[in-house]
């Protein structure tokens, strides 16, 4: 077992075993994931599973029964793309500089974060 390159969404190296390993000592295998909320299984070098805690698999049951932000493909997010509003801010975004991206960011990322 090792810690390899994969890293989950956080950053955090997800801890691996080779098919072999995972064979030969699946109660490890079931420890680890316990504890770490996953490991992943490779063979020949390469992610091929990923063993999940029951706490992290319902996390992800639940983000997917997360209500979606929104499809871009459907007529109602269409409609709203027609509105004079929105016109006027695809137009501005298209025709942004670099250096104004670079501000917008910071902006929004500064209210996200709770900086003014």
């Amino acid at each position: 077992m090792n810690l390899s390159i994969l890293h989950e969404k956080r950053g955090v190296a997800v801890e691996t075993f080779t098919a072999t390993e995972a064979q030969s000592a699946f109660g490890q295998v079931m420890e680890r994931a316990l504890s770490k909320g996953m490991v992943a299984i490779t063979k020949f070098n390469k992610p091929k599973l990923v063993v999940l805690s029951m706490e992290a698999y319902r996390a992800l049951e639940d983000q997917a029964q997360a209500k979606p932000v929104g499809r871009f493909d459907s007529d109602e997010f269409l409609a709203q793309l027609q509105t004079p509003k929105a016109k006027t801010v695809l137009r501005s975004i298209f025709t942004a500089e670099p250096a104004e991206f670079g501000k917008a960011a910071v902006k929004g990322a500064q209210r996200k974060h709770g900086a003014k």
